[in-house]
C-alpha cells in the first residue's frame, strides 16, 4: 500500500513540476526564434553567467559536470519565460538574482536588453 501511495505521489509531483515549466521547455528544438535569441545573448553578453556556468553559443560547455545542468535548466526555463513574455523583465532579473546570485545580475540585464520588440508565440506542443 505504501509503495503504491509513494509511486502515485512521485508521479503527481512530476506532473506538477513539468506543468510549471515554460512553454518550450520540452520542445526547444522547435523554438528557432528562442534559440536565435539565446545565441545572440551569448554573443552580445559575454561573459554570460548563470551562477557558476558560462553560457556560450550552442549552449553546451564540455567542462560542465552533472550538477551544472540544474543551473542550466533553471536559467533556460527563466530565460524562456522572459522571451515568451510569461514573466516581466523585472521578475526575470529578480528570479535570476535569487537563483544564481549577484554574479549573474549583469548578464541578466544584458539578456533583457536583447529581447525582441514583439513577443513571438511559443512553439506548439504535439
Amino acid at each position: 500500500m505504501n509503495r503504491t501511495l509513494n509511486a502515485c505521489a512521485a508521479a503527481l509531483a512530476c506532473v506538477l513540476l513539468g506543468s510549471g515549466c515554460a512553454p518550450d521547455a520540452w520542445t526547444n528544438v522547435k523554438a528557432q526564434g528562442f534559440n536565435a535569441f539565446l545565441d545572440q545573448a551569448a554573443a552580445q553578453c559575454q561573459p554570460l553567467y548563470a551562477g557558476p556556468l558560462l553560457i556560450t553559443r550552442g549552449f553546451r560547455d564540455p567542462a560542465w559536470d552533472l550538477n551544472s545542468y540544474d543551473y542550466y535548466d533553471q536559467w533556460l526555463d527563466q530565460t524562456s519565460r522572459l522571451y515568451y513574455r510569461k514573466i516581466s523583465p523585472q521578475t526575470y532579473l529578480e528570479n535570476v538574482n535569487n537563483l544564481f546570485g549577484a554574479r549573474s545580475a549583469e548578464s541578466a540585464r544584458c539578456v533583457v536588453q536583447q529581447l525582441p520588440a514583439d513577443a513571438p508565440p511559443p512553439p506548439r506542443l504535439q
